[in-house]
Formats: C-alpha cells, structure tokens, sequence
C-alpha cells in the first residue's frame, strides 16, 4: 500500500515542483536585469568628451547636474577615475552653465610624478589656493580594494609638493593609478602613473 501512495504522490511532488520553478523563472524575468548599457544610451541626451584636468564633479558643474547622476549613468564605481578621450554620457536634457570658463581653466589642477626607488615626489599645480588633497594609489580604478591612502598634500597659491612612500604592492607593478581628492569639495583627479 505504501509503494501505491508513493507512486500517486510522485507525479503530485513533480507537478508541484515544476509549478514553483515556472513561478521562480517569472519572478526572475520581472526583476530588472543588468541592461544598463541599453537603458544608459536610451537616456543619454548627450556626451562629453574628457579633456585633461576634468573631474566628474566639475563635469556635472558644468551641465547642471550631480556626480551621482553621472556616476550611475556611466556605471562609474568610486574613485571616479576619467581618462583623457572618454566619452561621458550627459543625462537627456542637460545644459551647460552660464558661467564663464576662463576663468575655471585658469585653475585646472594638474600633478606630475618623479619616483626615486621607493620614494615619490609630487608636484601639484593649479586648483584652488589653500587646498588639501588627500592622495591616492591603487592598481583597480573600478574596484574600492586595493587602493592605499599615501598621505595629504596641502597647496597654497596653486602650488604644492608632497613626498611620499610608494607602497611595497605597487613597486613591482608596470603601472598604477595615483588620485588627488580635495578633501572640501571632493573634486578628485586621477591619473594613470607608467614606472
């Protein structure tokens, strides 16, 4: 009797089963799937065009909109390193300030690095006076791990130089990417270093 109950309650448990996988697969396909791509071109309004100096927040300054927006609209992960060249996508709708931008390209910042075996001296030109910036270095510029604070350099009248330790896991590396983030407004360039 026992093998007549389990015969009739087999087809039952595999009627049940494909029932709740036919569920899992509905509820899966209503989950938005990572097509950002496709809806970051249906969006995009515009791009922009990297030029050496940009930051992601002086690119959403000068369109009128957040570094959030950007970030997400071009699947940027923090730090939000740009390269010379990159199209950036701008969202539908946006505009470039009013203000004039000579006198913003005056203080551009911009840094040089010279390394000595292990030592790194960087020299840091532009950018506001009297800013702080806290510097940078990691081998990933899509990924938060990996990357090591190296120390702070403060510039005063648009000039500044800081002396520092490259760290032992990037000494034998062929390159790395060195930030300098303002620690006021957050502006933060990065740029790649080729030893």
């Amino acid at each position: 009797m026992n093998r007549k109950n389990s015969a009739i309650q087999a087809p039952g448990r595999l009627a049940r089963m494909f029932s709740l996988l036919v569920v899992l697969a509905f509820l899966v396909s209503a989950v938005p799937q990572p097509a950002l791509a496709a809806a970051n071109l249906a969006t995009c309004g515009k791009t922009y065009t990297v030029v050496a100096g940009d930051t992601l927040s002086s690119i959403a300054a000068k369109y009128n909109t957040t570094v959030q927006v950007l970030a997400d609209l071009n699947d940027l992960k923090e730090p939000y390193v740009l390269s010379v060249g990159q199209k950036i996508c701008l969202p539908a709708g946006a505009t470039t300030t009013s203000s004039s931008s000579s006198s913003s390209s005056s203080k551009k910042l911009d840094f040089n690095v010279a390394r000595s075996g292990t030592r790194l001296q960087v020299d840091v030109a532009g950018g506001p006076k009297k800013a702080n910036y806290r510097v940078t270095v990691g081998t990933d510029r899509r990924t938060k791990t990996g990357w090591t604070r190296i120390g702070k350099i403060h510039v005063s009248d648009s000039k500044g130089t800081g002396y520092f330790g490259l760290p032992q896991n990037l000494r034998k590396e062929t390159s790395y990417i060195m930030c300098l983030k303002n620690m006021v407004s957050n502006d933060m360039l990065c740029k790649r270093i080729k030893q």
